[in-house]
């Protein structure tokens, strides 16, 4: 119970779920389950590693809005082409996200 308020001036925080105060949990920015103070490193890797996919999709999808919609806009491409290739674009996203789905952590 002591450390929660030091948990909440903390830029980052994390508490362990099977030892930590229910307190610490509901204060700390990140809860570890399972697994002790081993995961925090693996808590940073994925939440890089979704940092990077969040700007890779968002360049995928201004890419997109920046080529077909201009194109389709002015009738050099035909509306349904540009339909085609929004549903492309979509799915590259989805599929891009759904690459973090392969996260190993270290071991």
């Amino acid at each position: 119970m002591n450390d929660a308020p030091a948990l909440a001036l903390a830029d980052v925080s994390f508490a362990v779920a099977d030892r930590g105060s229910d307190i610490a949990i509901d204060t700390a920015d990140i809860t570890l389950y399972g697994g002790g103070v081993q995961q925090a490193s693996d808590a940073m890797n994925l939440s890089r590693q979704v940092m990077r996919t969040i700007k890779q999709n968002l360049f995928l999808a201004f890419a997109y809005n920046v080529a077909c919609v201009p194109l389709a806009a002015f009738g050099v491409l035909p509306p349904a082409a540009a339909a085609g290739a929004m549903a492309l674009s979509s799915l590259s996203v989805v599929g891009n996200a759904l690459r973090l789905r392969r996260f190993k952590v270290d071991e």
